[in-house]
């Protein structure tokens, strides 16, 4: 069930009588207004539905939200996150207004920006709100059109980044857990878990082929 309210609002609920647990995510109104204004939604002018069913596209994302708000994943998974629920969000609860689009070109160019952005800072530090300004759109504009073009959104590309330089310097002997420190990962086990599920093997076992590697070629050499 996702419940929506305006603040003050009194609302009755079904009393809850069996065992079980839930989530509330409460948005800051300041924040939330931040957000629509970027899908040029004026904070004076939002009206929600009389009555709307929350589709699964909807839930998914409230979902994928509330999974984000706990420690691992970066400032940037957690911006998208929230930009992806709210745009979802919408387009299902609020009425309909009329919104410009930017032009094809415009989007590529966009696009080619915010991913020489991502290249210039690999660290674990970047999130959306820098990298809109950087380039100068929103948030929903920039992951908007980042997906479009490379078919996946800025942090899944910036994380396989931090992962590829993570594996030059696997290869060139460093140890994982310095590695883990240097490329924004939380701990040795976080690389470990990004590294496997993206590779197949851990740092550790990379590690070892990269010098195995090295040995071959010394021997040649």
């Amino acid at each position: 069930m996702v419940l929506s309210a305006h603040p003050s609002e009194v609302f009755l609920v079904q009393q809850v009588i069996t065992p079980g647990a839930g989530h509330f995510l409460t948005i800051d109104a300041a924040v939330l207004h931040e957000y629509l204004s970027e899908h040029a939604r004026a904070a004076g002018e939002l009206q929600l539905r009389a009555f709307t069913n929350a589709s699964q596209r909807l839930e998914e994302k409230l979902f994928e939200l509330t999974q984000m708000i706990r420690p691992g994943p970066s400032t940037l998974e957690i911006q998208t996150a929230m930009v992806e629920f709210v745009g979802v969000m919408a387009g299902e609860l609020l009425e309909e207004s009329p919104g410009g689009s930017a032009s094809i070109d415009a989007d590529l160019r966009t696009a080619e920006r915010l991913r020489e952005c991502l290249h210039h800072d690999s660290s674990a530090t970047m999130d959306l709100t820098t990298l809109a300004k950087q380039t100068g759109v929103s948030r929903f504009q920039a992951l908007r059109t980042f997906k479009r073009r490379y078919g996946l959104p800025p942090h899944s590309y910036h994380l396989s980044l931090r992962l590829a330089h993570a594996q030059k310097a696997l290869r060139e002997g460093h140890q994982p857990v310095h590695v883990a420190a240097q490329y924004g990962f939380v701990d040795q086990s976080h690389l470990t878990r990004h590294f496997k599920r993206l590779l197949g093997v851990t740092p550790a076992q990379y590690a070892r082929v990269g010098l195995r590697s090295r040995a071959r070629l010394a021997k040649l050499s």
